[in-house]
Order: C-alpha cells, then sequence, then structure tokens
C-alpha cells in the first residue's frame, strides 16, 4: 500500500507491507479444494492471488463461535471483485460466503492500522504512532484537465481525435497561487503533445488530479497515446506506466456518487 504522508510542507510516499484480503466461508473440504484451485499458476496470474491462510474466525461482530476461513491475498486489489465472482460461480452461488469484498480498501486500512485520515502519525517502519500536535491542514494542489475532441459520431470514443487540452492548478491554501488556464494544442503531434503534458504535471507536482470522464474516455485516450509515442508518459510522482483502474462511469444520482460499469 503507498501511503502519502504530508510533512515539511510537501507530501512524501511511505510504502507499506499491507495488501488487501477477502474471507471466505465454507465447509472444511471446500475450502482445501477452493485453495487447491487457487494455487493454479494460471489463475495465481490471472487474479493476482498472493498468500492464502486458513485461519479460525468470528463471521459476525455479535457471534462467538470461530469457523474455519480461507484468507485470500491480493497482490492487485482491482481483481478482487472479478476473483469474488468467479467463487460464488464455483461454488453455485450458495456453497462459498464471501466477506470483505469491497471498493473501501482505504478504510479497512485505516481501521486495520488504528489510524484516521488527516490525522497527525509517524511512520517507524512497522507501524503507524500517533503524535499529539495542532492540526495542520495539508495545502494539497489540485490540477483539473479538460479535454476537447472532435467526434464525427456525435459522442466521443477511441475513434475521436483530441483537439487540445486545458490545465489549471489550485492551491487550496493559498488562492494566491492559484493559475489561469492555460492549453496545450495536440496539432503539434502526439509525441511532443505527451511531452509538455508530462513536463507540466512534472513542474507543478499536483497531489490531486481532476477530469470528467476520466476513467471512461480520457485515461484511456491518454494511456493509448503513451503505448504508441511516449512510453515513460505517466501521471504518477513515482515512475509507472499510466494504468486505468477501472472502464467504469461516474453518475452522480439524489446525492450519491454511483459507479456503473461502462456500455
Amino acid at each position: 500500500m503507498d501511503v502519502w504522508m504530508f510533512s515539511d510542507h510537501r507530501m512524501h510516499r511511505v510504502v507499506v507491507p499491507w495488501r488487501a484480503c477477502i474471507h471466505v466461508h465454507s465447509e472444511k473440504s471446500r475450502l482445501v479444494k477452493l485453495a487447491d484451485w487457487l494455487q493454479f499458476q494460471e489463475i495465481r496470474e490471472a487474479f493476482s492471488v498472493g498468500r492464502l491462510r486458513k485461519i479460525r474466525s468470528r463471521l459476525s461482530l455479535d457471534a462467538f463461535e470461530q469457523h474455519d476461513v480461507l484468507e485470500i491475498e491480493f497482490t492487485d486489489s482491482r481483481k478482487i471483485r472479478r476473483l469474488a465472482q468467479h467463487i460464488e460461480a464455483k461454488g453455485e452461488y450458495h456453497h462459498y460466503t464471501l466477506y470483505s469484498v469491497d471498493a473501501h480498501l482505504a478504510q479497512r486500512f485505516f481501521i486495520e492500522h488504528g489510524i484516521a485520515p488527516f490525522q497527525s502519525v509517524v511512520w517507524d517502519g512497522s507501524r503507524f504512532i500517533s503524535e499529539k500536535r495542532p492540526t495542520e491542514w495539508p495545502n494539497l494542489r489540485i490540477m483539473e484537465l479538460r479535454f476537447s475532441y472532435q467526434s464525427p459520431k456525435g459522442f466521443e470514443d477511441m475513434s475521436s481525435e483530441l483537439c487540445w487540452i486545458e490545465y489549471q492548478c489550485t492551491d487550496l491554501m493559498e488562492l494566491s497561487n492559484n493559475l489561469a488556464w492555460k492549453r496545450i494544442d495536440y496539432d503539434i503531434g502526439p509525441a511532443k503533445f505527451l511531452h509538455i503534458l508530462h513536463a507540466c504535471i512534472e513542474h507543478y507536482d499536483p497531489d490531486v488530479i481532476l477530469t470528467k470522464g476520466g476513467d471512461r474516455q480520457h485515461l484511456t485516450y491518454l494511456q493509448q497515446l503513451s503505448d504508441r509515442y511516449h512510453p515513460d508518459f505517466n501521471l504518477h510522482r513515482k515512475t509507472a506506466k499510466i494504468k486505468v483502474r477501472s472502464n467504469q462511469r461516474v453518475v452522480h444520482s439524489y446525492g450519491q456518487v454511483i459507479r456503473k460499469e461502462n456500455y
């Protein structure tokens, strides 16, 4: 787990040895068969399965009796839902009961480590230690990206042609540092376009990047451009290729933020 901590007026990356897990309850013989299936190399690689552990655990907060549970660790948390669906199908939707299958991994991480967002803590290499000090709200820098396409179909997809990207940086605690919107035109060529965008992101070093439709369109588009013209392009502070974490649409409905599978 990559944890970003704010200190000395900047963000620092801390790598914490923690991986997401799901838990499966069933008869002992079925858990043994499931563990054997998960050990196959092709299954491990397809679903990023890490360590397996057979444990005894309570199945609810008010339960006293402990039951056999298979704990499945993931090296890539994006595969949790896919594997959970396969396990349910493998158990004919009634032989296996799954726990800890959720999208709130950060919340689970906080609970397991006994910490909270914006709490003052120190990482000593093995655990977080709480500090009693005045709250220092981080001056997060936010970069917003706007995309413009030419779309003969009347809607944006991967066949659309990118026209330009506009960007603006905002410092939450220092409004005087806010920048006006700036534009990068795509007609300078894809390689130079990606080089300039990459240089802007490295220069302004934003803590958060905002887009409208990023998962559905923009990040996928940038990923394809990067694969063809600029393999080193990324939006991270660490060295890593740009990856689209989902192919979903974010929808606001009745005061809720809902993620829907793309169609």
